[in-house]
């Protein structure tokens, strides 16, 4: 049986299944390149891919980072409601639709803990608060951004660190033979 194209859904069960059979990151990505041909897609794979350990120990923070990303859709739907009705256009409704998208997209990775939607959840969270401290006027306004953005981000950047210790896409290191090293 020759090699194949990465399916990353049958190579992240087949970590998951190893994992718990104790089998190490080394030893998974040994078998694993036996199988796939891209063996840095297949790194990031095992580095990108929490623990169950971890999962269960960092689950309430994850529901937590959720809720707030939710908290922020209904809040996005809430202002262009009324900035609809305040304008009188029935077309800005349309924009309900569109507005939280970027929230949405997020809570989807982030419940399938995908590990590049965490950093991205936080830094998109740190730009978007400054552009919301520029256009915030009310004081409720710029504290309610304070706290959604600083939670947001700031669990986004916590969960990726303890998930994820092992996930830097720049810096994986590899042997004299070009196939990458776990520690």
């Amino acid at each position: 049986m020759g090699k194949k194209s990465l399916d990353r859904k049958s190579a992240r069960k087949f970590i998951f299944e190893n994992r718990n059979e104790g089998k190490s990151d080394q030893e998974i990505y040994n078998e694993l390149t036996q199988l796939y041909y891209d063996k840095k897609s297949l790194a990031l794979l095992i580095t990108g891919t929490p623990t169950a350990e971890d999962k269960a120990e960092y689950s309430l923070y994850n529901n937590i980072l959720l809720s707030f990303l939710a908290a922020t859709i209904l809040l996005k739907v809430f202002f262009v409601f009324n900035l609809s009705i305040q304008e009188g256009q029935a077309w800005a409704l349309f924009l309900i639709f569109i507005v939280p998208l970027l929230n949405v997209y997020f809570i989807y990775e982030i419940a399938r803990y995908n590990a590049p939607a965490y950093r991205f959840c936080g830094i998109l969270t740190l730009l978007s608060f400054s552009q919301s401290f520029k256009n915030s006027q009310d004081a409720f306004d710029i504290i309610i951004s304070i706290v959604l953005c600083g939670a947001i981000s700031g669990l986004s950047f916590y969960l990726d660190n303890k998930l994820f210790p092992k996930y830097k896409p720049n810096k994986l290191e590899k042997d004299s033979n070009g196939d990458y090293l776990f520690f």
